[in-house]
């Protein structure tokens, strides 16, 4: 199924808004509407949240009577915190009441510097008449997220096609968080280190070849963590092969011994020289090892 077919990229809104269309069955459209309000940070923050706000209502205006509409994004105000009391939060849950939004409250959604969870700025707010939302999730394990905010997700049942070319777009592709405690750190540096010497020379002159590069960083990071990481629950686990063998630590071992007598050459990278060939050697060795150790563990991940 081609969704472009089926979106429509919207003009309403400014640079803190951005809307798109989704023609739906007998008519039945949708308008999704991201919005990112203004923090408290610049010294007009208040009139420059009045301002997108009042953009908002007359989006939610000119589409609520011919269309379902959600907003999703960072509010930058804490709507489930009763003792917060401000005029940024005034307008917006005037606004919220008035358009008659609907929204949940589930969980902080915003990460101090130190780790700490402290409010809730993140949601979705929505006019969906008959149609019945999921409650809000928010994702606090997603293994890739590298924001101080974490996702949140929403679901609704809406009919845009058939149902077979519906089941695709409801399957949840997140990554967990992985648990590092539980992972084999040696193993970890041994394959990310022997994946990443791979792309060390690869060109970075455009940005299509910035975004290859980064996607196959992204993806050996992925891999490196799902195999070194012990992910599944027991009661849910079937017998397979431990990843960390005998045979991939006298490699890396190896690989270790002629890692450091090359360093302490001075790293010459000169091919008749006896210490660097055994430095590629082992190197390729324990290379050829991970990748068939994660090409089992990948087997017996998806027959499991």
């Amino acid at each position: 199924m081609n969704l472009d077919s089926i979106i429509k990229t919207l003009d309403d809104g400014r640079e803190r808004i951005q809307c798109v269309e989704v023609l739906g069955k007998d008519n039945n459209n949708l308008i999704l509407i991201s919005i990112y309000l203004p923090s408290t940070g610049s010294r007009d923050h208040y009139e420059e949240f009045k301002d997108t706000i009042d953009q908002l209502n007359e989006i939610v205006l000119k589409y609520q009577d011919t269309h379902y509409i959600i907003i999703g994004g960072d509010l930058n105000e804490d709507l489930g915190n009763i003792d917060r009391i401000n005029k940024r939060k005034d307008y917006l849950e005037k606004f919220v009441k008035e358009t008659g939004l609907k929204y949940d409250n589930e969980g902080k959604t915003f990460v101090k510097v130190n780790g700490e969870e402290c409010s809730e700025l993140d949601y979705f707010l929505h006019k969906l008449g008959k149609i019945k939302p999921t409650h809000k999730q928010v994702l606090n394990s997603v293994m890739n997220n590298t924001s101080d905010h974490h996702p949140i997700k929403m679901k609704i049942l809406y009919g845009i096609s058939n149902d077979a070319d519906c089941k695709n777009l409801t399957k949840d592709c997140t990554n967990r968080a992985v648990k590092w405690d539980k992972v084999d750190i040696d193993l970890y540096v041994a394959i990310t280190n022997e994946q990443s010497d791979s792309i060390l020379n690869m060109p970075l002159e455009t940005l299509e070849q910035a975004t290859s590069v980064l996607e196959q960083v992204h993806g050996f990071l992925n891999d490196a963590a799902a195999t070194c990481a012990a992910n599944k629950p027991r009661y849910n686990a079937k017998p397979k092969l431990n990843v960390w063998s005998p045979d991939i630590k006298l490699a890396l071992d190896e690989m270790r011994k002629y890692y450091a007598q090359w360093v302490k050459q001075g790293k010459i990278k000169d091919p008749e020289n006896n210490i660097y060939q055994q430095r590629l050697r082992t190197k390729r060795n324990l290379g050829d090892r991970c990748e068939l150790k994660m090409l089992k563990s990948k087997i017996l991940r998806n027959n499991a």
